[in-house]
Parts: C-alpha cells; sequence; structure tokens
C-alpha cells in the first residue's frame, strides 16, 4: 500500500458533510439504504437491525481520515453492541474484495461490511456516517470524526430504551442489488455507474439516483452483459 499518495488522495476528503443543529435532517428512513453486496464473513441480516441504533458508514482503502477511523469504529460497534447498536460498513471505492479484507483485519473489524450500495443523504466526501434511531428515522448524518457522531449514537441508544416494542420500523428487504455499484460502459463508449438490481429477459435495471431504470443489454459492452448474466445466474 502507497501511504503518501493515499493520504494525499484523502485530504479532500476528510470535510464531509454534516448538519449542524440549526439545520434541518432530510426525513429519512433506514428503509430507505441499499446494500451492496457483502464483503466479510459477518452476515447482514436487514431483519436483525429491525429496533436497533444503526450506524452505515460509507468509506473507502484509499482513504486515509477512514483508515484511521475504521479502529475506532470497530471498538465503538463492540462497546455499545449489547446496549442496541449496530454497525454496518460501505465501502465506495469499488477497492478489491482481498484488499478490503485486509484492511478490516488489521483493523480489528467484527461487523458487516458491503462493496457499494447507497444512502439517503449522499454526499461526495468520506468518510461519511448516518445514524439511525431504533424507529428507523435518521438522527444524524456527517464526518464520525465530528463530536454529533458519539452524540447521536448516545442519544439514540437513550431514546431506545422508552421506544414501545411495535415503535420500531421495518428495514425494507425488497431485493438487494446483484452487483453493487460501478461503471458499465455501453456500445457507443460511454460510461453509466449503476447498481444491477436484476435481470428481466434481454433487460438490466439498474439502480442510479435512487431509481430504478431499465436499459437493453444489448447497448452493453460484451464483457458487461457477460458479468451481468453470469451474477444474475448465482
Amino acid at each position: 500500500m502507497k501511504f503518501i499518495p493515499s493520504f494525499l488522495l484523502s485530504a479532500a476528503l476528510v470535510a464531509g458533510v454534516a448538519f449542524s443543529e440549526d439545520e434541518k435532517l432530510p426525513d429519512a428512513s433506514l428503509s430507505e439504504v441499499q446494500f451492496g453486496s457483502q464483503v466479510n464473513d459477518v452476515a447482514l441480516k436487514p431483519s436483525e437491525l429491525e429496533g436497533k441504533v444503526v450506524v452505515v458508514e460509507k468509506w473507502g482503502t484509499n482513504c486515509g481520515p477512514c483508515l484511521a477511523f475504521l479502529p475506532e469504529l470497530a471498538k465503538i460497534a463492540k462497546r455499545y453492541e449489547k446496549k442496541g447498536l449496530a454497525v454496518v460498513g460501505m465501502e465506495v471505492q469499488q477497492s478489491d474484495k482481498a484488499k478490503i479484507n485486509k484492511i478490516l483485519k488489521d483493523a480489528r473489524v467484527k461487523y458487516p461490511v458491503v462493496a457499494g450500495g447507497s444512502t439517503p443523504v449522499n454526499s461526495k466526501y468520506i468518510p461519511h456516517a448516518q445514524v439511525f434511531g431504533a424507529n428507523g428515522k435518521l438522527l444524524w448524518a456527517g464526518n464520525p470524526h465530528d463530536d454529533g457522531f458519539m452524540k447521536s449514537i448516545k442519544a439514540g441508544l437513550k431514546e431506545a430504551k422508552d421506544l414501545p416494542a411495535d415503535a420500531a420500523v421495518s428495514v425494507d428487504e425488497e431485493e438487494a442489488p446483484i452487483i453493487a455499484s460501478r461503471e458499465w460502459t455501453n456500445t457507443d463508449g460511454k460510461t453509466i455507474t449503476a447498481e444491477v438490481m436484476r435481470v428481466d429477459g434481454d433487460t438490466v435495471v439498474f439502480r442510479m439516483n435512487e431509481r430504478e431504470v431499465p436499459y437493453a443489454l444489448a447497448k452493453l459492452s460484451d464483457d458487461d452483459q457477460q458479468a451481468i448474466r453470469e451474477a444474475a445466474e448465482e
């Protein structure tokens, strides 16, 4: 790993996006999160997130601040697990699975990590975390290095103690993407960045900007067509 280039690359990513106390959080919920493909061997079952305070953290293997925070997030996940906290990592730089797992092992990460996905609050910067309450509602979004991150977790866990058993919002378990977000090339040489949700005959259904878009498989490159068909058959 080339630490100096990674650090320089990450310097522009550390700012993140946060909402101050006088700004209004978007009306969003955990059911809007789309998880990508599983990376590590810690199973992610959306139904098991119901009634818990959930952290979804976007990060990347080439982001210095992200790598620096991983061990701390691993400790937070372990420390508050029995109190009702669940953490899910979302690697968003389309890194190699072996590379991701090596980093997770070194950081002692024991929570589920997926490759790609989408969240209700979009950010151009990483690391970026979103905290959802036990009722599924978004509590906070921003850079996990900020003080507001832990404050929102503790507030969410405190509120969860008084939450009626039937108040938890069910996590939407509608289909997960069969291929996480990546670039696809069409026959004109133009690229499309999207998740693959499913294949219907000769049509692939992409998910872009929170919308499903049907697209003719024949309009994609041969390699991309093959990759999509193979994933659909698994």
